[in-house]
Formats: C-alpha cells, sequence, structure tokens
C-alpha cells in the first residue's frame, strides 16, 4: 500500500490525476500540453521554478503548477504554497512560495481516497477545483495586497489578504514544512479574476452543476 508519508508516493497519485482527470480541464479551457522540452529540463523547472507543464495557450507559452489531494481534503477550501523547511539551513529554508515563477496553478480534489494510483481512471471527477491566475496572484503580492501571516487562517487585516501559515510534519516526512494558506473565497475576494474557473468553492464562477465532465 502507497504511504503518503513518501514524495513518490504522493507522486504517483498526482501523476495519474493529471493523466487521468486534468486533461479535461485543460481541454475546456482550451490548454494544449507543450512536449518539445525533453524530461531532464521539465525535471529541473520543477525542482527549481516550481514548474510542472508547459502548456500552449492561443499559441503562447505558458508554465502550469499542479497540486492534486484526496477526497479527504474536500474539508477545507484552501489552497496552499509550501512556504518554508524551518529544520533546514539559513540557506535552504525558503520554498515554492518564494519562487512562483509559473503562470497558473491547478488545485484539484479528486473524488477518491484511494492510495492506489492505479485506481484513478477518466472516470473520476474533481470534487474541488480552482484554477488560479498566479501571475496576477504575484503581482498583489509585490503591491503587497496579499502578504503572508502567523494565523491558521487566511484573513483580511486592514483591506489586506493575510494568508494563514501552518506547519505539516504528517506529509513532510523526515523534513517539515510550513505552508502558506489562501482561503479560495478571499482569493476571490481580492480580485474574481485570479479565479480562472472554479468548482466546488461557492463563488460566482463555481461550475457545480454545470455541464462539464470534470
Amino acid at each position: 500500500m502507497a504511504d503518503f508519508k513518501r514524495y513518490p508516493d504522493r507522486r504517483k497519485f498526482s501523476d495519474a490525476v493529471h493523466s487521468n482527470i486534468a486533461p479535461k480541464v485543460y481541454q475546456y479551457l482550451g490548454w494544449e500540453l507543450d512536449n518539445v522540452r525533453d524530461e531532464d529540463y521539465r525535471r529541473n523547472a520543477d525542482l527549481t521554478d516550481g514548474i510542472d507543464y508547459y502548456i500552449l495557450v492561443g499559441g503562447h507559452h505558458r508554465t502550469v503548477q499542479e497540486r492534486f489531494r484526496r477526497q479527504s481534503y474536500a474539508r477545507y477550501n484552501d489552497i496552499t504554497f509550501r512556504y518554508t523547511y524551518p529544520d533546514n539551513t539559513e540557506d535552504r529554508k525558503n520554498s515554492e512560495w518564494f519562487k512562483i515563477t509559473a503562470d497558473y496553478m491547478i488545485y484539484g480534489i479528486a473524488d477518491t481516497d484511494t492510495k492506489d494510483a492505479e485506481q484513478i481512471t477518466r472516470n473520476n471527477r474533481f470534487v474541488k477545483l480552482a484554477v488560479i491566475d498566479l501571475r496576477r496572484f504575484s503581482l498583489l503580492v509585490d503591491e503587497g495586497k496579499i502578504a503572508v501571516g502567523n494565523s491558521r487562517q487566511s484573513e483580511f487585516r486592514n483591506g489586506i489578504l493575510i494568508g494563514g501559515l501552518q506547519r505539516n510534519k504528517k506529509y513532510a516526512g523526515d523534513n517539515p514544512s510550513t505552508f502558506a494558506v489562501f482561503d479560495v473565497r478571499d482569493l476571490f475576494k481580492v480580485n474574481s479574476d485570479l479565479i480562472i474557473l472554479e468548482k466546488g468553492y461557492g463563488t460566482s464562477k463555481d461550475l457545480t452543476g454545470k455541464d462539464i465532465d470534470f
């Protein structure tokens, strides 16, 4: 049985969701996977820049970060960014929050709690899904309209969206990390254009009940 404390097992789950469920979202958005770069190039981009896939959008090259979770996470309304590795040496503490370079994020919660990636098929769906415009997100961070604080959940303070900060030992294994946490509904309040589409979060862009197959 897969152990989700181990990165390889989480990676297999994410790859299975990417192969079986995510293509429906890509098709809906008119995105095409750009496979011209070789595997070594893509692997390095994931490690250094947090980029999972290259896509073509209207003929233009763009990049995507994917985060997929099991159904047990459906009770949450947050998306997360790995923030720091507190136990690392000073020069290796900062994580993906400090290197957001992808153009988009797909954050999806699949309709299964299976730990067997081979059980995920094209018949599965997302119970919750958010496609985030990370370019707009990064701009709002640079403008000081989005930041990270010390509370566990995101909240507004003086008109600024302050993300929550949580420590996660269970899935980080021997290298605990902290996560910046943002409620999708709060992101929508900051700027509705941050949310390209969503399902299950209850904003005016919610596709729940629409004629979609993801």
